[in-house]
């Protein structure tokens, strides 16, 4: 699937989106309150949702800069709650990690055409650590996934560039422009 694909991608009809929202919430809270059970991670999924009506507004809309100063100050793991979010809110399946660390390099899932996709979420104040990208290649193909998603909001260096956006890449980056639209355009 194409990343434009997947930021332009809108539920079929506001009824259906609706009622999936639903029963996805519902299935969420029984997820964290009766099986998780664990405060923090209730309390950043809380925070993501406070902060992605923020990011909503015309203020970050309209100014990237500002968009990516006050997203490089959240915290890493409500950064990673805030991207699943956002695909939730676009109408795509998500699966949330039951923890934060040990989870093998991913923070997360998506359900995109049909297919699992595992998330790396990182939040870069400069260029990206090539280790990072190689390092999430290997767990992509170690667990047996085809593809799955580095998103960040560093900048891409030539290196990570080139390995990331080759044809034979099992990688597909989400960060900039792409990064800023998929989250500031996700409530309407």
């Amino acid at each position: 699937m194409e990343i434009n694909a997947i930021i332009n991608h809108r539920p079929a009809s506001y009824l259906q989106h609706k009622m999936q929202r639903f029963c996805d919430k519902l299935i969420e809270n029984v997820w964290l309150n009766f099986i998780v059970r664990k405060h923090i991670h209730n309390r950043n999924i809380r925070q993501a949702r406070a902060i992605m009506k923020l990011l909503n507004k015309d203020d970050f809309r309209n100014s990237a800069p500002r968009f990516f100063s006050y997203i490089r100050k959240i915290d890493p793991l409500i950064f990673e709650e805030l991207l699943l979010y956002c695909f939730a809110m676009r109408g795509f399946k998500i699966k949330r990690n039951p923890r934060y660390t040990g989870d093998g390099g991913f923070d997360g899932h998506v359900k995109l055409s049909g297919v699992w996709w595992p998330v790396q979420a990182k939040r870069y104040h400069s260029h990206i650590n090539p280790a990072h990208v190689e390092d999430f290649s290997k767990a992509i193909a170690r667990k047996g996934y085809s593809k799955g998603l580095f998103i960040h909001t560093g900048k891409t260096g030539g290196k990570s560039y080139k390995s990331m956006c080759s044809d034979e890449s099992d990688i597909l980056l989400v960060s900039g422009y792409k990064l800023h639209t998929l989250i500031t355009h996700c409530l309407g």
